[in-house]
């Protein structure tokens, strides 16, 4: 069964056409409130131009979204625990035909934001699409505990061109970069890595 990760990967390489990919793309970073920033670009895709009615939830300080669509993009907020539900509510948004229903299942989209979640210490982070087409996840580590704490570097090639990870620490930052499908794989490198 795919997940909503799963899904976001498979609308992103599905948009992918060689031209669309060097301007737009999926930009996520965190918030300082703390929360997430998610945008989407819709721009010159089959969805540009499909109505959205602004969406305001406000449940708890903690516990929040606010989406709206404007200029090409799908633009969302949400708190620590909500970037899994802002990735759902875009997948509805455009009918995916196989959004993950079972909300049972614990996916590395999950534990990334549990694990944000529960930490005192403030991590930049920000997870962006790349023009070849890839993923770039880089997490700020200055001035947190996981600073000094000791990373093998993973180098993963594979026989598709678009199925490769790169994930190191460099300039007190982590940086993860994978092909099109390989989101999972980064997040759970780093995961497995601070859970260590």
């Amino acid at each position: 069964m795919n997940t909503t990760l799963d899904e976001i990967q498979e609308w992103y390489e599905s948009q992918c056409d060689g031209d669309w990919e060097h301007a737009f793309g999926v930009n996520l970073k965190t918030l300082e409130n703390p929360g997430w920033e998610v945008s989407i670009a819709i721009a010159e895709t089959e969805w540009e131009g499909k109505p959205f009615s602004e969406l305001v939830i406000k449940r708890t300080e903690d516990n929040w979204i606010h989406c709206k669509v404007e200029y090409g993009y799908f633009e969302s907020f949400g708190g620590p625990g909500n970037l899994k539900e802002i990735f759902e509510i875009f997948l509805r948004w455009i009918e995916s035909p196989t959004w993950a229903k079972d909300q049972n299942i614990i996916t590395s989209l999950d534990r990334f934001q549990e694990w944000y979640k529960s930490q005192q210490e403030h991590f930049e982070i920000t997870l962006d699409t790349l023009d070849n087409p890839g993923w770039c996840l880089k997490i700020s580590l200055s001035e947190t505990k996981l600073k000094d704490k000791p990373f093998e570097q993973i180098w993963i090639d594979r026989e598709d061109e678009d199925d490769w990870v790169r994930c190191s620490i460099k300039n007190d930052s982590f940086a993860g970069y994978g092909g099109p499908k390989n989101l999972d794989e980064i997040l759970t490198a780093f995961l497995n890595w601070v859970e260590s």
